[in-house]
């Protein structure tokens, strides 16, 4: 997962209007991040806890999609860029689930944005990205809101008129 050379990152995001029931037979991670504030720019930074693993992540806009940079952390440095990152910590739990020839990554959030489910899927191509049918369990495509960014989330919560989900079973 470590990116030590620059990628570009091609996906669409979407609301979730209905958790598929078997959910939990799939392979999940416990994920934790937090944001280096750049109010207005194009470039987002952030530290993130993907399991056991810790990252350094910087990404930028691009009309094609995101470029990232994720280069492995220790947990010292990890703590040291938390203290200072402002807005709230981000803690979901993202589960893998096959679909033909790519894999939803879909996001349970928690604590003060609880209720909110995402799904994320990343593509080889752009051309897979523009092809992309999704099953009928998702709901609006939210790719190109910004209120939809992890970093905005962190920092202005859930948007207004957002459906939750119970997920009490779940998480």
């Amino acid at each position: 997962m470590s990116k030590t050379e620059s990628e570009m990152e091609l996906e669409r995001k979407f609301l979730i209007k209905e958790i598929p029931g078997d959910v939990l037979n799939f392979p999940n991670t416990e994920i934790v991040q937090a944001y280096l504030g750049l109010p207005g720019k194009k470039v987002a930074m952030r530290v993130r806890q993907y399991g056991e693993d810790l990252f350094f992540t910087i990404k930028a806009s691009r009309e094609e999609g995101e470029e990232e940079l994720e280069p492995r952390i220790t947990k010292e440095m990890f703590n040291d860029i938390l203290e200072i990152c402002s807005g709230i910590k981000i803690c979901k739990l993202r589960v893998k689930i096959p679909f033909g020839k790519v894999t939803i990554e879909l996001d349970f959030f928690r604590n003060e944005l609880r209720g909110l489910v995402l799904g994320e899927v990343e593509f080889e191509t752009v051309e897979d990205k523009k092809t992309f049918i999704p099953p009928d369990w998702f709901g609006q495509e939210v790719t190109d809101d910004p209120r939809f960014k992890n970093v905005v989330l962190s920092r202005e919560g859930i948007p207004k008129g957002t459906a939750l989900h119970k997920v009490d079973a779940i998480i």
